[in-house]
């Protein structure tokens, strides 16, 4: 998948950047976050291991797919179904590939 953004960054004539505004995950307080228009619907989801607040932004047009709202929503869901931090760190599946 990385090799698909670094292949759009190719085509430079033409490129259409709403594919990067629908797909923007960002951290809250950092250098490269955004401020979204009064009009957006914004999504906040805070990791409970690290404290880091991320964000996805939705803009009101109902025809664009949002991945990046989309997938954060999902994200919040499946936090919903552990009680507390020690329960998910109980019920984690950690891959040996992760660390």
């Amino acid at each position: 998948m990385l090799a698909a953004y670094y292949g759009l960054g190719l085509f430079l004539d033409g490129f259409d950047h709403s594919f990067v505004d629908v797909t923007r995950v960002y951290l809250e307080g950092h250098e490269t976050a955004i401020t979204p228009s009064p009009d957006a619907e914004l999504l906040t989801f805070e990791d409970p291991l690290s404290g880091k607040v991320y964000k996805a932004v939705r803009s009101t047009n109902n025809d664009v797919f949002h991945p990046a709202f989309f997938m954060m929503g999902q994200l919040q869901e499946e936090l919903g179904k552990y009680a507390s931090l020690q329960d998910l760190q109980a019920n984690y599946n950690f891959s040996e590939y992760q660390f």
